[in-house]
């Protein structure tokens, strides 16, 4: 059964809360799909994470830099698991049929 967390966001954005629980999540030893409404929406991620905090260093990717088999976590706006990811990120409102393949997902 997937394990299913909420998250509210009161105090801060979704560009600097999204990175944060990723980087637990790839701590932890998981892989990330992180599933979007719309490809604007991914490149801003994209972009967030290289710069979310000073020094640090997520490694993701979306289709504009491929090789997914390689990305801990993978940024999309289609309903696709391309690198074999154990948890879903669903943002901005976006849902997702296939949850329940995932053995977590954290809806923000």
């Amino acid at each position: 059964m997937t394990e299913i967390n909420f998250y509210h966001l009161q105090n801060h954005p979704l560009e600097q809360v999204l990175p944060k629980l990723l980087e637990k999540v790839v701590r932890a030893g998981f892989r990330a799909v992180v599933l979007s409404g719309s490809k604007a929406r991914i490149n801003a991620l994209n972009a967030a994470m290289w710069t979310y905090e000073p020094g640090a260093f997520l490694p993701h990717g979306s289709a504009e830099e491929g090789h997914p088999g390689d990305q801990p976590v993978w940024l999309t706006d289609t309903h696709e698991n391309p690198n074999e990811a154990s948890v879903l990120v669903l943002t901005d409102g976006v849902a997702c049929d296939a949850y329940p393949t995932y053995e977590k997902c954290l809806d923000l």
